[in-house]
Order: structure tokens, then C-alpha cells, then sequence
């Protein structure tokens, strides 16, 4: 149980490090530009009139792209450039492999989710600092009987940001219920401090549950961290103490690839339950969507 509570320290106090050692660079003129084929382009507006953009590229040279072709034009910060190159932009800041951080999605920005197949939710950022998921499992698919035991559930979250880029805090639900079946409503009522950039950062938690109509009176803590330590590769690490259950632990270590459409999570989670370890593979997919008119 030390051992296990020492690891997750070390983990994290790694995650701490790095976050003040993330390398700088100006990129105020660098943007990627998405078109509507699913092409993309990065680099500075070397001119622009009223149909056509041309796109100075470090790789492709002068490129030129109509207006009407283009999905989406999106910054590079600063904390996208490492020794010169150009790293995948993060969307998915806003969880670990299921518990969020205190980053909120912004207006208009959302992600679908999908964990073995079953779980499935959708998130959008009503507003720079509110937003909302639906998730179900499509237990409908089966006939009459799984639609009367479907599971289905919201998850409204606040974010505020205290120091923008190294501190947020947050606060959200999720409440569901399964199906036709009385009183059999569950959820977690819980809060979030998170500490660091959206590339590195950990998040400490705190939550209570409740089912039945009855609200746990010993809260759970959740610790989880994320590092970047690659173009597209993060380390994850997820965990859970249960102090009203003998103190019972549920922990993960994994890691998350991303890409411009998609982003892959995989690792394990370990249970300590009585003094007894037990673990099982985590994979899990999502992919970031857009509401609203292009910028």
C-alpha cells in the first residue's frame, strides 16, 4: 500500500518538474490552417485578399488555399514549439482516461468518447466556463428489455480559471439513472484543482457519491496527472481512494496518443481491495468536435 502511494508521488512530483521546465518559443504569426478535405497546413499568412489565403510553410513552401475551402484556422501557442518543430495541438485537456481536470472546454469545442465499446458520451462548452456532456450505453440495442435498463447520464461542469496556464479549480455533477427501474438514480457531486499547463499538469479531487436518493457521507479523493512527453505521446495516471471502504484503492497508470482527428487511451487499472491487488487493460478512443461557424 506504500509502495503503491509512493509511486503515484514520484509520478507526480515528476509531472510538477516539467511543468516549469517547457520550452518557449514565439509563434504569434504561426497558425494551422484545416480544409474542408481534411488537409492541414501550418505555417504564416503570407498574403491574403478576398478569396484566397497564401500559406508560407516551413515543409511545403508557398501554399495557397481558397477561402471557401478552409474548415478552420486555429493559433499555435507558444507551447506548441519544441527545438524548432511543431507539436500536435492538445484537445483533450479537459479529462484523463475519465476523470476531468479543472480545464473546461470553450465555447463551441466538444469531444465524443468512447471507452470498450459500451460507454459512450458526448461533451460541448456551452460557454468559455460551462459545459455539458450526455452519456449512455446502448444497452437499447438488445431490444424491449435493454431499453428498460438503459443507463444515461449528464455531467455539467464549471471551470474557473485562477491563474490562466497554472492554476484552474472546477466543480460538476454526474447524474444518471438506469432506465425504467425505480430509485435508481446515481451520481458524484465533486470539485477540482487543477495545477499546471494543459500539456502537464495533476489535479487533485474530491467527491461524494450518492444512489438510491442516498448521499455517501465519506467523500472519495481522486488524484490523476498527465505529462507530454512527445509529438503526439502523453503518460497518464488516474487514481481513486475510497477512505470509508478499509481504504480501499483503485489506481492506473497509461498513456494517450493523439492525432488531429483522434486521440487513443490505453494502460491498466490496479485495484487494492482487502489487501488483495487485481487489475484489467483500459482502451479507450475520442475525438474532438466543433459547434458553430468556422473562425
Amino acid at each position: 500500500m506504500n509502495r503503491v502511494i509512493l509511486i503515484i508521488g514520484v509520478f507526480i512530483l515528476f509531472y510538477i518538474h516539467h511543468i516549469s521546465a517547457q520550452e518557449i518559443a514565439d509563434s504569434a504569426k504561426l497558425y494551422t490552417f484545416q480544409t474542408n478535405g481534411g488537409n492541414y497546413f501550418t505555417g504564416s499568412v503570407a498574403f491574403e485578399d478576398e478569396s484566397r489565403l497564401e500559406i508560407q510553410t516551413s515543409d511545403l513552401g508557398l501554399v495557397t488555399i481558397a477561402k471557401k475551402d478552409i474548415k478552420e484556422i486555429t493559433h499555435v501557442t507558444a507551447g506548441q514549439i519544441f527545438s524548432g518543430k511543431i507539436w500536435v495541438q492538445n484537445k483533450h485537456y479537459t479529462r484523463y482516461f475519465w476523470s476531468p481536470s479543472a480545464y473546461g472546454l470553450k465555447r463551441g469545442e466538444g469531444y465524443y468518447q468512447n471507452l470498450w465499446v459500451l460507454f459512450n458520451q458526448v461533451s460541448i462548452g456551452i460557454t468559455d466556463n460551462f459545459s455539458m456532456g450526455l452519456g449512455m450505453i446502448p444497452t437499447f440495442l438488445i431490444g424491449r428489455i435493454g431499453l428498460d435498463i438503459l443507463p444515461i447520464w449528464i455531467t455539467p461542469k464549471f471551470s474557473i480559471p485562477v491563474q490562466n496556464e497554472k492554476l484552474y479549480i472546477g466543480a460538476g455533477v454526474l447524474a444518471g439513472r438506469v432506465g425504467q427501474i425505480d430509485n435508481s438514480n446515481f451520481g458524484i457531486v465533486y470539485g477540482v484543482c487543477t495545477i499546471g499547463n494543459t500539456d502537464k499538469n495533476v489535479t487533485f479531487g474530491l467527491g461524494y457519491g450518492y444512489a438510491g436518493g442516498e448521499m455517501g457521507n465519506i467523500p472519495v479523493i481522486n488524484i490523476a496527472a498527465t505529462t507530454r512527453v512527445s509529438r503526439r505521446g502523453y503518460l497518464l495516471t488516474e487514481n481513486y481512494l475510497f477512505p470509508g471502504i478499509d481504504y480501499n484503492m483503485l489506481f492506473s497508470f497509461g498513456g494517450r496518443t493523439i492525432t488531429q482527428v483522434v486521440a487513443i487511451d490505453y494502460g491498466c487499472f490496479f485495484t487494492f481491495v482487502n489487501g488483495r491487488f487485481g487489475g484489467m487493460p483500459w482502451l479507450g478512443l475520442s475525438a474532438p468536435i466543433k459547434v458553430g461557424k468556422k473562425k
